[in-house]
Parts: C-alpha cells; sequence; structure tokens
C-alpha cells in the first residue's frame, strides 16, 4: 500500500485529518488512542503528525498523561520517494 501522499500527490489536511484515510479506504476506521481518545493530527511544515494526550486527554501532563507526539521525517536529500520521484534539495 502507497501511503496517502505519494498516491494523491499531498497528505491530508488537518481539516480532513485521518478521516480522509478512511475515506479512501486507507483505513476501515479512524484509528483511536490507548485510552479510547481520538488522535489529533496536523500538518507541520508540510508533513503530519500525529499526537495523544495521554490518559487524561488534555494537553502536557507527565507519567501516563504526557502528551505523545510522532512526527513525519522528510526523506533525505535525493532519496526517491516511493514511486521513483526524487525529494527536492532543500536548503541548510
Amino acid at each position: 500500500m502507497q501511503p496517502p501522499r505519494w498516491k494523491r500527490g499531498h497528505y491530508p489536511d488537518a481539516a480532513q485529518g485521518l478521516g480522509a484515510l478512511v475515506d479512501a479506504g486507507f483505513l476501515e476506521v479512524a484509528p483511536q488512542d490507548p485510552w479510547e481518545h481520538d488522535y489529533i493530527y496536523r500538518l507541520e511544515g508540510g508533513l503530519p503528525v500525529l499526537r495523544s494526550y495521554g490518559e487524561d486527554g488534555a494537553p502536557g501532563g507527565d507519567g501516563i498523561d504526557a502528551d505523545i507526539v510522532v512526527r513525519t521525517s522528510p526523506p533525505a536529500v535525493g532519496e526517491p520517494l516511493q514511486g521513483g520521484v526524487p525529494s527536492p534539495a532543500t536548503a541548510p
């Protein structure tokens, strides 16, 4: 399965969120975190970021209530994306 960006040319925006992946058939249902809260999906610098606010479902916190954030790293300069399209050069 190709990631949505490479199949559609871009990641879903924050308004579409993970529901866009359900609508496109990539997922059967939008996933939830282990505490059954919806993941927060955003784009930062054009790349998707998923966030869970932990067990309490509120920003911040410590221990089991701490936020968990997963960011996507861009491919290395010149490294081909799936489909053979090389990533653009970026200025340092």
